[in-house]
């Protein structure tokens, strides 16, 4: 028989900010500017490509939803200002969402991927200009990483899990970096690439109509 828990963490995957918004004020209450410190000193932004703005979002959601609670709290002289609290609901929820994402190997974030499998709707020439703007963004998006990397050596000595996790993201950028590197040296050295294949629009919008 399947464990319940086994089921709910094969179904869908969870939205990656509501993770993150769960497991960030799980760990304690927090207000704006402490989730503001916490995505930046854990480099959601840049490793997991996670805006700060999007795990407000779900904390918004999350609130709405009975999974996170929010209290009007004052520190000193300050003025006051929101605080989001997990409740239980928020709790098992997140227990969800990991169990899937420690668990689960499945296709999400794969929509570059997919793109690929269906490129022959766009013109060779086009595949090659989208693929060169990748490539020059994800160069930037490691040569970020790895400068957070340092940073985090010196920051969180003591927690290797985190540096792990961040070295796992650079590489995944790195392999894809690579891919795509590959794929525009096949596209530039054989520009008819597609016409190997048939059934296929070869970026030709509108064939399908000469062919009534």
């Amino acid at each position: 028989m399947v464990d319940p828990k086994q089921r709910r963490a094969a179904a869908a995957p969870p939205p990656k900010n509501e993770l993150a918004a769960l497991g960030l004020v799980n760990r304690h209450p927090m207000h704006g500017y402490a989730l503001r410190q916490a995505i930046e000193h854990m480099g959601l932004e840049e490793w997991a490509n996670l805006p700060t703005s999007s795990i407000y979002s779900a904390l918004r959601r999350l609130a709405r939803q009975g999974a996170a609670s929010v209290t009007r709290e004052r520190e000193g002289q300050a003025p006051e200002r929101n605080v989001y609290h997990i409740t239980p609901a928020g709790r098992e929820r997140l227990a969800d969402h990991l169990r899937h994402a420690l668990s689960q190997v499945g296709a999400e974030d794969r929509l570059f991927y997919l793109g690929l499998a269906f490129a022959d709707g766009l013109p060779v020439g086009e595949i090659l200009s989208q693929l060169e703007r990748r490539v020059a963004r994800l160069r930037e998006v490691v040569t970020e990483m790895k400068s957070h990397q340092r940073k985090m050596r010196k920051s969180q000595p003591g927690h290797p899990h985190v540096l792990l996790m961040s070295l796992g993201g650079m590489k995944h950028m790195q392999v894809e970096l690579e891919i795509c590197r590959r794929l525009v040296d096949l596209f530039r050295s054989e520009p008819d690439y597609f016409e190997r294949f048939e059934g296929v629009s070869h970026g030709k919008p509108g064939d399908e109509a000469s062919g009534q």
